[in-house]
C-alpha cells in the first residue's frame, strides 16, 4: 500500500468519480470557516450570536430555492443529505396517508429508496411497484401507468440515474400521480447543478437534494416540501426548519451549499457543455481503440457528465484497480454499494449480460476536469483492458487454455458439493493467480470461494466457519497471487498452490485479531488437538484432515 501511495503521488491525479462527491470549491470553504470560529452561534438563539448565524441560514434558503425555482424559501428544509430527504418523503407520506398502503419507484433507484421500500414491506405489509427499465435504462411508461392508482401514497422516482445518468421525465410523471391523488418526490442529488430545475409550475410534492454532489460539503442537503403539502417530520424534538426537521441546524454546512448552489447556477450552462464534451470524446475514443465495449444507458437523454461504459469479460474491480495504480479515480457502481462484488442493481435491471455488467466502469466529470483527464485514461486503458482479457477465463482467447485446466481438475479428488462450468472458469483463474484483482473480483460469495479451494481438494463445513470464511480464503488468494504459475505443468501448479497455501497458513498465526478468531473455532472442531486458551494453531495438514477430501 505504500508503494501504491508513493506512485500515485508522483503523478498528477485524475478524478473522474464525481457522481459519488465532488471536491469541495474553495469559495464554499472560505464562507463556512467563519461559521466555526467567531459567528458560532445557534440560529435558534436570540442573541447577536445566534441571530448572525440565523441570518446566514436564512440566505442558504434563499440561494437554494433559486437554484430549484421553487416558489417559496419555507419550502425549503435542510438535511443532512440525500438519504434523510428520501426517507423523509416517503415516510411522511405514510404517515400522513395511512388509507393508502402502496409506493411506486423505479427498478433503478438509488438504495436510499430502494432499501428503505424493502423494509416497510417486510415490516409493514407495503406493497411496492419497483417500474422495470429497458436496455437503455428508460422507464416502462406502461407498466408506470398501470402502478400508479388511488391505492399508492407516493410516487418516488429519480430524476436522473446516479450510474448512468439516464434522465426520467419526472414532470410528466407527476401529473400521472397528481390525478390520482398520490404525493409525488423526485431523488434529484444527481440532476441538481447539472439540470435545470422550475418547480413552480411542475406538480412535484417533494425533491431531495445533497450538497457534496455540487462541490458543497458532506453531510449537508435540503428536502422541498411545496407549500400545502401535509408533512410529517421523520426527525422529532424541536421547532426547527419550520417544524419539519428537529435539531440544531449545521450551520457552517448550511452556509456551504448556499454558497455552492450559488456557484452552481453561476456555472451550469458552461460547465455542461464542457464536461459533455469531454465525456463524448472519452467514449467515442475508448469505444473505437477497445473491442467488445459498449456504453449503458439512454444516449440521447442523459447528464452531461456521466459515461457508464461496459468492457466486456472481465472484471470492472480489477480495472479499478489498475486505474488506481496509474493515479485515476472512478467507479464501478454507486459509491454507498462499494465492497460489493455483486454487477450493479441497475444494470441487472437493464437486462444486461453478466459479461458485461461485471465489467462495467462509471466515468462522472465535473467542471474540475480537462481534456488532460481524458488523454490520461485513453493512454492507460487499452492496455488494462488487454492485461486482464489475457488472464480472463470468459474471454475467447483463453477458452483452449480453460479447456486444458478442465481436463486437469476432473483428475481431482472431488470435494463433496458439485462445481459447476462457470465456476471451474473462476477457479481457472484464481488457480493460475496472476493477479490479485482477478481474484478478488471472482470471489463474489461463499460458494465461489468454496468451489476455488474444491479445485485444490479443499473443502470446508459451512456449519463451522461461516461469514469468516471468505475473509480467510481472500487472505489465501492474495498469498496465491504472489505466485507465478505460467507456464508450469498442472501437477506443479497444484503442489506449488498447497505449498503457498501452507506458508498463508502458517503466516495467519501472527496475523489479525479476525483470523485467530476464525483459526480458534477450527481448533475447536478439529478432533485431534483441543483448543487451547493461548490460540495455538493446529498444523495445517490437520485443518485438511478436518475438512478436505485427503
Amino acid at each position: 500500500m505504500i508503494a501504491l501511495r508513493r506512485r500515485i503521488t508522483s503523478m498528477r491525479p485524475v478524478y473522474l468519480d464525481n457522481n459519488a462527491t465532488t471536491r469541495v470549491d474553495p469559495e464554499v470553504v472560505q464562507a463556512m470557516l467563519p461559521f466555526f470560529t467567531d459567528q458560532f452561534g445557534n440560529p435558534s438563539s436570540s442573541h447577536d450570536f445566534g441571530a448572525s448565524a440565523g441570518a446566514a441560514v436564512r440566505k442558504t434558503r434563499l440561494q437554494v430555492q433559486t437554484l430549484i425555482g421553487a416558489e417559496f424559501d419555507d419550502e425549503i428544509t435542510f438535511t443532512s443529505g440525500g438519504t434523510e430527504s428520501d426517507n423523509a418523503s416517503i415516510l411522511s407520506a405514510l404517515e400522513v396517508m395511512p388509507e393508502r398502503i402502496e409506493i411506486v419507484t423505479s427498478a433503478v433507484e438509488h438504495s436510499a429508496v430502494l432499501t428503505l421500500c424493502a423494509h416497510l414491506e417486510k415490516t409493514r405489509g407495503i406493497k411496492v411497484h419497483r417500474i422495470p427499465v429497458d436496455r437503455h435504462g428508460r422507464l416502462d411508461l406502461d407498466s408506470y401507468k398501470a402502478a400508479v392508482t388511488s391505492r399508492v401514497a407516493i410516487v418516488s422516482i429519480m430524476s436522473a440515474n446516479n450510474e448512468t445518468g439516464t434522465i426520467f421525465p419526472v414532470v410528466e410523471l407527476a401529473e400521472l400521480a397528481k390525478e390520482v391523488g398520490a404525493l409525488f418526490h423526485t431523488d434529484a442529488v444527481q440532476a441538481v447543478g447539472k439540470l435545470a430545475i422550475d418547480l413552480k409550475s411542475a406538480a412535484i410534492d417533494m425533491l431531495s437534494l445533497s450538497g457534496h454532489k455540487l462541490h458543497g460539503p458532506k453531510g449537508v442537503g435540503a428536502l422541498y416540501v411545496k407549500r400545502g403539502v401535509r408533512f410529517s417530520p421523520l426527525i422529532k424534538g424541536g421547532r426547527q426548519e419550520g417544524n419539519r426537521r428537529a435539531g440544531t441546524e449545521n450551520t457552517p454546512g448550511i452556509v456551504g451549499l448556499g454558497v455552492a448552489a450559488d456557484l452552481a447556477l453561476k456555472f451550469m450552462d458552461d460547465a455542461n457543455t464542457r464536461v459533455k464534451a469531454l465525456r463524448d470524446r472519452l467514449e467515442k475514443e475508448l469505444l473505437q481503440r477497445i473491442p467488445h465495449t459498449f456504453v449503458a444507458g439512454d444516449l440521447l437523454k442523459r447528464l452531461p457528465n456521466t459515461a457508464n461504459i461496459a468492457f466486456e469479460h472481465i472484471e470492472g474491480e480489477g480495472i479499478l484497480h489498475f486505474l488506481n495504480r496509474e493515479g485515476i479515480a472512478c467507479s464501478s457502481g454507486p459509491a454507498c454499494a462499494s465492497g460489493s462484488l455483486e454487477p450493479s442493481h441497475v444494470l441487472v435491471a437493464m437486462n444486461i449480460p453478466n459479461s458485461a455488467a461485471h465489467g462495467a466502469i462509471r466515468f462522472s466529470f465535473s467542471r474540475n476536469n480537462g481534456e488532460e483527464d481524458v488523454d490520461r485514461v485513453l493512454e492507460v486503458m487499452p492496455g488494462i483492458v488487454k492485461k486482464l482479457r489475457d488472464l480472463s477465463p470468459s474471454s475467447p482467447a483463453r477458452s483452449e487454455d480453460f479447456n486444458r485446466f478442465q481436463v486437469w481438475a476432473t483428475t481431482q479428488p472431488r470435494p463433496p458439493f458439485p462445481v459447476k462450468e462457470n465456476a471451474m472458469r473462476s477457479c481457472f483463474a484464481e488457480s493460475c493467480a496472476i493477479d490479485v484483482t482477478d481474484i478478488l473480483a471472482r470471489l463474489k460469495s461463499l460458494s465461489a470461494a468454496e468451489e476455488f479451494f474444491a479445485v485444490l481438494g479443499i473443502s470446508y463445513d459451512p456449519k463451522v466457519l461461516n461469514v469468516s470464511r471468505l475473509h480467510i480464503m481472500k487472505r489465501m488468494g492474495q498469498y496465491l497471487a504472489e505466485e507465478d504459475f505460467a507456464g508450469l505443468p498442472d501437477g506443479v501448479i497444484a503442489a506449488r498452490a498447497r505449498a503457498t497455501l501452507e506458508r498463508a497458513y502458517e503466516d495467519f498465526a501472527t496475523s489479525s485479531p479476525l483470523t485467530h478468531r476464525v483459526f480458534k473455532v477450527l481448533e475447536e472442531h478439529d478432533p485431534d488437538k483441543p483448543a487451547t486458551r493461548d490460540h495455538t494453531f493446529v498444523p495445517f495438514d490437520s485443518i485438511l484432515r478436518r475438512f478436505g477430501t485427503e
